[in-house]
């Protein structure tokens, strides 16, 4: 969602550019980890998406640190920055560095965590201040932060800008973080939400650090059951007391703007942390992008989730969303050791088989199966070989399970392009040196879907019940008339033999 920050007074469009796809040195996921003090295990999950912008400004971590008195905290962080390409970044980044680093250094008492949380966001703002009116290549940067710090099942907060934290507490979800923004101020001014939906400052931004040298950091958060409404309390006088099984999760606005609170509270509740983070992220994305298509203009922004199981965490089971339905198609479950196993065909062109390991590959449905791509010793030869002769299309070749096994319309089209191969070439017309280019294609196209866990179009669910989210990095696959990702030049839609293909027409020969 396109931000503004208050400059003079008025709102000044916020450049949003070029970045690396990494929070802070970490995977763009990080997995769940967790850290044991006496009883208190903390389970975490990191997920970002960069989503269509150039750069990656959203910053994430969780750390531990050590109390005066022998206590062990852990910060949770969440940073977007403000000012576009190197200068968000920059800004993001150091409060990404120096805030858990001066917590770590001071090792204040546990009383003394909100001032020394405090001090930390007002020593980064004055150094991101710094560099903003002292280096002109880094002039107008900024950035929101978000951070709680847990101890002994209490929680202090320090917030500055629009980056959120919510509570996950049973059925119920509340925001405990207050956005600094324009349209907050309205709200806690009397103006009705219905006026403010559309409003052309409903993105600025009025407090961020960095944009003053004395900024004040907000350490209020609302009570549970307090809603969007005026009753604050000061986590620096009364600490949030948490119960087990809370969860708490920390966004950006790429989130916020997108998902609606009850679907976070479903997302969140219904998952392990690492799993939630992703779902978070893969929802508001998909949402994002959806009002791409509908609004000239606008860009899914960086998308970042942080969630934190405490002690005593009970997940409700993710159901998959085709069960209601299920009775209609063959399925079978099995219950073995408290786990169950479903086998669901909705287009009913499966069968099921029991077999025996020894006899699997003898089976009449599994011997005439060629190679699959990522299997050892799949190479450009093994292509020539099948292709020599061939007059049928290298499309076909593709989709031929008896010379490539595990190999659908997508993944043939998405292998096609990155060869630069056009789907309707004859295969046996293609030289050696191109087929080795397909076969390294084919590999690396179905091991970045497997890790994106597939491509979710219609009916496609992972066995938590989450979507695949590798059709977002499509090359030419149902991008019909858009712009070829190399060239630019439109992609174009054939038929052939029932199937769709989708090719650029400069870069495919």
């Amino acid at each position: 969602m396109p931000r503004h920050r208050m400059s003079q007074g008025a709102p000044v469009p916020d450049r949003t550019d070029a970045s690396v796809r990494t929070l802070g040195g970490q995977p763009a996921h990080t997995p769940s980890r967790g850290r044991s003090d006496q009883e208190a295990v903390i389970v975490y999950g990191i997920h970002s998406d960069i989503g269509q912008r150039d750069s990656q400004e959203d910053r994430a971590l969780v750390v531990d640190f050590r109390t005066a008195d022998g206590q062990v905290a852990t910060l949770a962080l969440i940073a977007d920055g403000i000012g576009g390409g190197t200068t968000g970044e920059r800004a993001s980044y150091l409060a990404q560095e120096i805030i858990p680093a001066l917590l770590q250094s001071h090792t204040p008492a546990a009383s003394e965590i909100p001032a020394a949380l405090v001090e930390a966001f007002s020593e980064t703002n004055r150094r991101i201040h710094a560099e903003a009116t002292t280096d002109s290549r880094r002039a107008g940067m900024g950035t929101t932060c978000t951070a709680v710090a847990i101890v002994s099942q209490r929680l202090y907060l320090a917030h500055v800008g629009d980056s959120r934290a919510y509570l996950i507490r049973g059925n119920t979800i509340q925001q405990l973080s207050i956005d600094h923004t324009w349209v907050e101020s309205a709200l806690q001014a009397g103006r009705p939400a219905e006026q403010l939906r559309n409003h052309p400052n409903r993105h600025v931004i009025e407090r961020y650090l960095g944009i003053d040298p004395d900024m004040p950091i907000d350490t209020r958060y609302r009570p549970l059951g307090s809603g969007h409404g005026l009753t604050f309390v000061d986590s620096a006088l009364q600490p949030l007391h948490l119960q087990r099984g809370d969860s708490i999760l920390l966004c950006t606005d790429g989130v916020s703007d997108s998902l609606e609170d009850v679907q976070l509270l479903r997302l969140v509740r219904s998952r392990r942390p690492e799993q939630a983070a992703r779902a978070v992220v893969h929802q508001a994305l998909q949402a994002s992008l959806r009002q791409s298509r509908l609004e000239p203009g606008h860009r899914a922004d960086n998308t970042t989730a942080l969630v934190l199981d405490l002690p005593g965490a009970t997940k409700v089971l993710a159901l998959p969303r085709w069960l209601p339905w299920a009775a209609g198609a063959a399925t079978l479950l099995l219950a073995a050791g408290g786990r169950w196993l479903a086998y669901h065909d909705p287009r009913r062109f499966g069968s099921l088989h029991l077999v025996a390991s020894a006899e699997a590959a003898r089976h009449p449905l599994l011997a005439g199966l060629g190679p699959e791509p990522l299997a050892p010793g799949f190479d450009g030869a093994r292509l020539a070989a099948a292709a020599r002769g061939r007059r049928a299309s290298v499309k076909a070749l593709l989709l031929d399970q008896r010379v490539v096994a595990g190999v659908g319309n997508i993944y043939a089209c998405e292998s096609l392009f990155r060869a630069r191969i056009r789907p309707a070439r004859p295969a046996g017309a293609i030289a050696r040196a191109r087929l080795d280019r397909l076969a390294a294609a084919l590999a690396g196209v179905l091991a970045e879907a497997i890790a994106a866990g597939g491509s979710s179009l219609r009916d496609h669910a992972r066995v938590s019940g989450e979507l695949g989210y590798f059709q977002h990095r499509f090359a030419v696959y149902g991008r019909a008339g858009e712009p070829c990702p190399a060239c630019g030049t439109p992609v174009r839609r054939t038929v052939e033999q029932g199937r769709s293909s989708f090719f650029c027409p400069r870069c495919q020969r």
